[in-house]
């Protein structure tokens, strides 16, 4: 025999529904929340890093100017201090420009963060009302919330990727950059040596 239930079961099951799906809409609005923070401060450090590599270039830049420099002197003293022995002088390095190798981008995808918003912007009811109570309209604007910060998050994402293109690329120019300089430090070094 199967046991009907009375109203009052019913409104208390759907009660307890009710109370879990807001339950539910509220640790997703506060775990996305948390992931927007985790986020910016990922973005300060990969400003500060990339302030980092921006100074590690200007380095290298100037390693290689002394280089030039000395390569100069050097040039010199082959003639004068040689006793007018002019060698021929070394084959200069060539030292990598900025315009090195392209950088492929990251995929994207069209309308960025307002294409989102706007989607949402056409309903604001995320859920159907069922009860039509105050809990539902909390789940609705926690719903609201996760929307606009999920935008947010794929707008910081891109950012990241971003800086991430910007930063391997200039790592790639300093490794070019640092072989050069070596190269020029050993052929100078073997000029210098050759003098003595």
């Amino acid at each position: 025999m199967a046991q009907f239930r009375t109203m009052e079961q019913i409104q208390s099951e759907a009660n307890a529904t009710l109370d879990e799906d807001l339950q539910r809409t509220e640790r997703m609005k506060r775990l996305v929340q948390d992931d927007r923070e985790t986020n910016a401060k990922t973005l300060e450090e990969l400003d500060r890093q990339g302030d980092a590599l921006r100074r590690i270039e200007g380095h290298v830049d100037g390693i290689h100017a002394s280089n030039v420099e000395a390569r100069g002197h050097i040039s010199h003293m082959e003639k004068w201090c040689g006793l007018f022995r002019c060698k021929k002088p070394s084959r200069d390095v060539d030292y990598p420009s900025d315009g090195g190798a392209q950088v492929e981008m990251q995929p994207r995808t069209a309308g960025g963060k307002g294409q989102a918003a706007a989607s949402g912007a056409a309903s604001d009811q995320y859920i159907r009302p069922i009860v039509g109570d105050d809990r539902e309209k909390e789940m609705n604007g926690n719903l609201r919330v996760v929307h606009d910060v999920l935008g947010d998050l794929r707008q910081q994402a891109e950012m990241m990727g971003d800086e991430l293109e910007d930063q391997n690329a200039r790592l790639d120019r300093i490794n070019a950059k640092t072989t050069a300089a070596t190269s020029e430090v050993k052929q100078n070094t073997r000029r210098t040596t050759a003098l003595m």
